[in-house]
């Protein structure tokens, strides 16, 4: 077997020394069966052949030798090719080939990066090509980042397009889905996407496949809103809790949203976990006399009907009752994307920023405290929700005027409430909330004077050397000064903002975690710590750092408060107690008018 001399045109394919290079005959040529490449595209193809028709084969094809024929390692598509020009002239029966001596495993290598440097390659093909280096080849998805120059979360996405069934990956290779609807199909499971692709055609491969969030969410199960504890195994003995479970889209998501929005997808299973909670928690508010039922369905539901018929009263929306919501937390991030615009003059400053978000937080803390005071004192009444979007669902709601309550089946009857009674309770709450809102004072001052008195002390700001509580405290100033991202990078550093866990941690911090911050920075920062937020682990830090100089004066500090305090609580219980005698007296009179039965 004599050896040609590699002409310049090929010497790209780097040929080592032991590789020969002839024109072999086409009939001693196969293709290669473990072939990692799939999709050809009929266009393309059509054009190369083309091409070959008029020029020939320029680039040979790189073969191996088995037994005494041999396969294809790279060029496939100009084999092909060639093979379609040969039945159409018995003569072009011969292409130029390199023929090498190549194991399994590099062959497969071979194959792989050839395909991944086309500058055409089709995002299928990566999907493939990353899924044999995965499962063959044994690398990381790190790994084959790092060789093939792309990002893990690039990779990760191409490897889960390999999850769409053949018919999506069909249309998405001849570009009838694009690639965001494509990472949407291959996040839901393949009997979902069967259901999803019911009636379309295979031989359409031309026809456009709108995916829209629509016909998503028929398949997808919102894990924010769901009925149900989406930490409950018991729920459904197939896939147990919802954390952790890979069809969570948050457990490996591809879309930033997943992480905020988790969805479930797996709708059967939505569905199951949906049905066992509603029928345990319905069973449950039937029970409990507390708990009025409410159908959320505009004009009624069947479900209504039936309880209506079986003695249980169930109020309608609208008519009977008005859904209370809870006051919602503030989040310092929307807060600052609604009020903040560098390019614009008219938008407020951080700073600013800063101040408003603080009152919009203690706006939310009054309107939580006003919140649970009505829940506690009956005027918001807890309701089980039978129907409509959210079955399953307990909320808080007000009763209108007129309104039934009363069941004669298994709920409770509700018994009016006498305005005078309801006057007492409101008093007796009001005195409750003063008296804690009083003692959240005392801390207050107690701080105030901390501040005042104890931290202008020489000893604290000149003394030679910092404590571990000196480094946590200064740590900690630092964090409330920390924009949005920043705060994610702190989190990384000590692995949690968790307020009742920052003071250990940073009591432990390492020495390159505390040269992120200065002594000067956290004298600077101890006024904006105090305030009405008086119980934070900042405050209590800085609590720690002075008590290391001044212990005995702080005592005393606290003891005359507390002295004012416990006077103040006693004045308050005594009151308290003499309210709930008068209640007990016209409680009695009530009570029996409605034990009296009738002649």
């Amino acid at each position: 077997m004599g050896k040609t001399k590699v002409t310049p045109a090929v010497a790209e394919l780097k040929i080592e020394s032991s590789a020969e290079y002839r024109q072999l005959p086409l009939d001693q040529i196969q293709a290669d069966p473990n072939q990692p490449r799939t999709f050809y595209d009929e266009t393309s193809m059509n054009e190369l052949l083309g091409s070959i028709r008029e020029k020939g084969v320029i680039q040979p094809v790189l073969v191996r030798p088995i037994g005494e024929n041999y396969i294809i390692v790279c060029g496939e598509r100009r084999y092909r090719a060639s093979v379609s020009l040969m039945k159409e002239d018995a003569t072009r029966n011969t292409i130029p080939a390199i023929i090498r001596e190549i194991s399994d495993e590099e062959a497969l290598e071979l194959q792989i990066i050839e395909n991944l440097q086309r500058k055409d390659v089709h995002p299928m093909e990566e999907a493939v090509a990353f899924k044999s280096l995965l499962e063959q080849k044994k690398w990381t998805v790190e790994e084959i980042g790092h060789r093939v120059g792309k990002k893990d979360f690039f990779v990760r996405q191409r490897l889960k397009l390999n999850e769409l069934t053949r018919e999506f990956q069909h249309l998405f290779f001849h570009n009838a889905i694009n690639l965001s609807d494509a990472l949407q199909l291959a996040i839901l499971p393949f009997s979902t996407q069967k259901e999803v692709y019911t009636g379309r055609d295979l031989t359409e491969s031309t026809k456009y496949f709108r995916v829209d969030d629509w016909m998503l969410r028929q398949f997808k199960g919102d894990l924010v809103k769901a009925p149900f504890d989406i930490t409950d195994p018991k729920l459904s003995p197939d896939f147990g809790s919802c954390i952790g479970c890979k069809y969570n889209s948050a457990t490996s998501a591809l879309f930033p949203d997943d992480v905020k929005s988790p969805r479930c997808l797996m709708i059967s299973d939505y569905k199951l976990k949906s049905e066992n909670y509603f029928a345990r928690e319905f069973e449950n508010a039937k029970e409990d006399p507390t708990v009025l039922l409410v159908s959320s369905s505009y004009g009624g539901s069947d479900l209504q009907a039936k309880l209506i018929k079986q003695g249980l009263n169930v109020l309608c929306q609208y008519k009977d009752y008005e859904e209370i919501s809870e006051p919602e937390i503030p989040d310092y991030k929307d807060f600052y994307d609604d009020n903040f615009d560098e390019d614009d003059e008219d938008y407020d400053t951080e700073e600013k920023i800063k101040f408003l978000f603080e009152k919009e937080q203690e706006e939310y803390i009054s309107d939580k405290s006003e919140y649970d005071q009505k829940i506690a004192t009956g005027k918001f009444k807890k309701a089980f929700v039978i129907d409509g979007n959210e079955p399953g669902k307990f909320i808080y709601v007000t009763v209108k005027k007129g309104a039934a309550t009363k069941n004669t089946g298994t709920q409770g009857s509700s018994v009016q409430e006498d305005s005078e009674i309801e006057s007492i309770n409101s008093e007796i709450d009001g005195i409750k909330q003063r008296t804690k809102r009083a003692a959240e004072l005392d801390d207050e001052k107690v701080w105030a004077r901390i501040y005042n008195e104890i931290l202008p002390q020489k000893d604290l700001i000149n003394g030679d050397t910092l404590s571990k509580i000196d480094k946590a405290a200064h740590i900690l100033a630092m964090k409330k000064h920390l924009g949005y991202t920043a705060t994610d990078q702190f989190k990384k550093i000590f692995g949690t903002t968790d307020e009742k866990k920052l003071i250990e941690v940073l009591k432990n911090a390492t020495p390159e975690q505390e040269n992120q911050v200065t002594r000067l920075f956290t004298l600077q920062s101890l006024k904006a710590a105090t305030g009405s937020h008086s119980r934070n682990s900042d405050l209590m830090v800085i609590k720690l750092q002075a008590e290391q100089y001044h212990s005995e004066k702080i005592q005393a500090i606290e003891s005359e408060q507390k002295e004012k305090r416990d006077k103040r609580e006693e004045r308050a219980n005594g009151r308290i107690k003499s309210l709930q005698l008068k209640k007990k007296e016209l409680v009695k009179p009530v009570a029996a008018k409605k034990s009296k039965k009738p002649f």
